[in-house]
């Protein structure tokens, strides 16, 4: 698996827009169901795969308008075509976000379950003499005689 490269930029753009649909008051038709979401529900409490799905589903709907003839769009429609547009860049930047947030977090505990590793058989080569040594002082530390 790549890594995903979410730079300083793309996080800006995601500030900007959920900024934006913030003090819009817009809301979200997430699911199929017509439970609808602001963009805190949807940073904080939609999952990855839902918001995976909504991206195909705006795609979807974006190429359906866009596969009419210039002959036949209404204002409306061009009007609806530009909001799902700008809909599917946060939504995708959020995608990103969430990914980004998700790879960096198992960096992390990679890293954790290494370095219990590396004090494990740290700990396992010590010589009997080394670890009689660290004892005393710490029974000394704690105000105990020998």
């Amino acid at each position: 698996m790549s890594k995903i490269n979410f730079t300083p930029e793309h996080l800006a753009r995601l500030k900007e827009l959920a900024v934006k649909s913030l003090f819009d008051g817009e809301t979200f038709r997430v699911t199929g169901i017509g439970n609808e979401a602001n963009v805190g529900d949807l940073i904080h409490n939609t999952s990855l795969n839902s918001l995976t799905k909504y991206h195909q589903n705006l795609r979807k709907e974006i190429s359906d308008i866009e596969s009419l003839d210039e002959w036949s769009l209404t204002d409306h429609q061009r009007a609806k075509a530009s909001r799902l547009r700008k809909t599917q860049e946060l939504i995708n930047l959020l995608i990103g976000y969430k990914r980004y947030e998700s790879e960096k977090e198992a960096e992390k505990e990679k890293v954790k379950k290494l370095q219990e590793t590396y004090a494990k058989l740290k700990e396992d080569t010590k010589t009997p003499e080394v670890r009689m040594k660290e004892l005393e002082a710490e029974i000394l530390a704690a105000g105990g005689t020998l």
